[in-house]
């Protein structure tokens, strides 16, 4: 009795082992479905950033106007004031006597002096950057970013088609953990830092017209290794805040 009983316990013991060898689940390499899943979460990083910012709302203002206050060390102080469609690329900016128009293929630039006039108008169109971010020209990187602090979340898109003469080939968008707004882009500004990438940071949001608005944007050196730096480069203040009706002569050439 004692050898038949040994004998069930040593049965019942082996096929135990082999229903956990089964229960366990095989181990795999990357596959296809695993990047997949990267893409469903940059949708779903796009998404949140995008409603939390009132995409519908903006869009439906049809045009937004503000002042941006340029304060950069190695560059005369300067303030323009920006006109931006809020449902397209249009961009106008006026400075003085000068005018600079990009019509979401060429730029118009009234005066001779424009050497910065490309860099000032992809600064200016940030301003609608987190309206775009589902857009379905992009391609969403899988690799990890390096990061500030662990509240920031970052991933990086490049465009699969030709980008516009404002659009970096590639930005790297940072966002709030807490709060899901927008913390900062990295990109290629071709006319500043002599080249080089350089990461914008946005501050001090405030709410118009149910849009949340950052007003004060810090710009540092970024590398592809370190991420964000800590080399101050400039700041930019947005002031006068307002969404008049769309007017479409203020984006015309004259």
């Amino acid at each position: 009795m004692k050898k038949i009983t040994a004998v069930i316990i040593l049965f019942l013991l082996v096929a135990c082992g082999n229903s956990k060898k089964e229960d366990q689940p095989e181990k795999t390499t990357a596959t296809n479905s695993e990047l997949k899943t990267v893409s469903v979460h940059a949708e779903k990083f796009a998404q949140r950033l995008e409603r939390v910012h009132q995409k519908e709302i903006f869009q439906e203002k049809g045009m937004a106007e503000f002042r941006m206050h340029f304060d950069f060390p190695e560059k005369e102080k300067m303030e323009q004031k920006v006109q931006i469609a809020t449902d397209s690329t249009l961009i106008r900016l006026d400075r003085e006597n000068q005018i600079a128009i990009f019509n979401g293929k060429e730029i118009y630039i009234s005066a001779k002096d424009s050497a910065d006039v490309q860099t000032y108008l992809k600064l200016a169109s940030l301003f609608r950057f987190p309206y775009t971010l589902s857009d379905p020209n992009k391609k969403w990187d899988s690799k990890a970013i390096s990061v500030p602090d662990e509240n920031i979340q970052a991933i990086k898109f490049t465009y699969t088609e030709e980008p516009s003469v404002l659009q970096s080939p590639w930005y790297v968008v940072y966002s709030d953990k807490r709060t899901d707004l927008l913390k900062g882009v990295a990109f290629v500004a071709p006319n500043f830092k002599e080249g080089k990438p350089i990461a914008v940071l946005f501050e001090k949001y405030i709410t118009v017209k149910s849009v949340p608005v950052a007003t004060s944007w810090k710009v540092y050196s970024w590398d592809e290794a370190n991420g964000i730096g800590n080399e101050l480069l400039g700041s930019i203040k947005i002031s006068d805040i307002s969404f008049p009706d769309f007017d479409e002569s203020v984006f015309e050439r004259k």
